[in-house]
Formats: C-alpha cells, sequence, structure tokens
C-alpha cells in the first residue's frame, strides 16, 4: 500500500508535471527505464550483496541497456546533454541540482552528482548502437540498477524544485488543506492550512503553497504547528 504522504506529494505535483513539456518528457523517460526492472526493497540489497552477479541471457543483456539508455534519456530530458562542466554546473544549477552533491547506494564508492551524470553518458556511449566506444563486456546489473535510481533522483528532484519556483497551479482551498495536511503530517494544528504566518508574508500556508517560491517558505514553518 502506497503511503498517504507519497500520494499527497504526487497529486500536488501532478499539475506541472503535464504541464511542463520537458518533465513530462523526463516521466515519460523513466517509465521506459522501469518496465523490465525496478530496483527496489530486497532486489538492491541483493544485487549491492552480489556486486559481480553475472548476466546470463541475451534478454536479460537487451533489457538492461534499455535502462541505461532510458535511464540517460531521463537525465537528459531535465539537463540536456552533458558538456563543458562550467556550463553543465550552471544548468544543474538552475533545475534546482547540485554539481557537488554525493550519490550512490551505501557500501558502494559514491560520486558528485555531475560526475555520475558524466559516467552515465560514457556508458550510453559505450553501450548505444551508434556508440564508438562499444563494450566487449554486457552492463551490469549494479550499473543498470545505479543508473535507474540515479535518473529518479534527478528526475524528482527537478520536479519538486519546479513546483517550489512556479507555485501549486489550480486546484480550490479544500483541496490544497487536504493535501498539504497530508504532506505535513507532524503539524498537528488544525487550522494550521489556514492561518496566516508573518514568515510566510502574512499569507496562509493554503495561499502561499500557490505563490512562486512559498513552498520553500512553507517547509521552514515551526514543526510543531
Amino acid at each position: 500500500m502506497v503511503p498517504d504522504i507519497l500520494v499527497a506529494f504526487l497529486f500536488f505535483q501532478l499539475p506541472i508535471l503535464l504541464q511542463s513539456d520537458w518533465l513530462f518528457a523526463a516521466c515519460s523517460f523513466f517509465q521506459s527505464a522501469c518496465p523490465d526492472y525496478a530496483f527496489t526493497g530486497d532486489g538492491i540489497s541483493d544485487i549491492l550483496r552480489q556486486r559481480s552477479m553475472p548476466v546470463k541471457h541475451e534478454r536479460d543483456r537487451v533489457q538492461l541497456e534499455n535502462v541505461i539508455l532510458s535511464s540517460f534519456r531521463t537525465v537528459e530530458a531535465v539537463v540536456g546533454e552533458p558538456g563543458k562542466e562550467h556550463r553543465f554546473r550552471a544548468i544543474l544549477m538552475s533545475r534546482g541540482l547540485d554539481f557537488n552533491e554525493l550519490v550512490g547506494f551505501p557500501g558502494t564508492r559514491r560520486k558528485r552528482l555531475g560526475d555520475a551524470i558524466y559516467a552515465l553518458q560514457s556508458l550510453r556511449d559505450a553501450t548505444s548502437a551508434h556508440g564508438v566506444r562499444r563494450r566487449s563486456h554486457p552492463v551490469s546489473w549494479l550499473e543498470a540498477m545505479q543508473a535507474q535510481h540515479l535518473a529518479e533522483s534527478v528526475f524528482h528532484t527537478a520536479l519538486w524544485q519546479e513546483c517550489c519556483r512556479v507555485g501549486r497551479l489550480g486546484g480550490g482551498d479544500e483541496e490544497l488543506r487536504y493535501l498539504l495536511r497530508l504532506m505535513y503530517p507532524f503539524r498537528k494544528s488544525d487550522d494550521w492550512t489556514e492561518r496566516s504566518f508573518e514568515t510566510l508574508g502574512n499569507l496562509s500556508p493554503i495561499q502561499a503553497s500557490r505563490q512562486p517560491g512559498g513552498l520553500k517558505m512553507l517547509e521552514n514553518l515551526p514543526m510543531g504547528l
């Protein structure tokens, strides 16, 4: 069962996703990265314990290559084809992403986000049909899992940052009241979504959530409201 808080965040972000060409494209590519393998739960632990697990069948090899290609397309839809580092840093920043943020699974060598994307770009080149550095050995389970989770992280972070930048599009007060209460369940006061706060520019959380930058201010409200 999907927790209420995740459902609420999903529905809160959905209008932005549907009205943004680049976010919708990223979502579509990420969906294409997951139909054969969605690396979650025990599957992650199994692969981390057996990092050299061989890819035995041709079908698996092709499907893992699809994970790599679709994962890169997800990232590319958000930040474009990575180029020179100084320009790439600026593009990442414009999407609310940090080049220097460390990413990776526990127990693996962590990389900066920007370096992980460059590595995925190289892996894409080496596994794609037009790649000039095609590898003799297949994509590993670990490489595919890392690519899929990198794509998921880039997509979800960029989506939330865009929601924060733009503000919630559409929706009545009752809808936003319901979603905000589920998104921030640790705030116990029944009327916190309707009260005006000085830190929100004397707006209520419902009103602030519709304003550009309002969600960032909303996250800084005291915990015990």
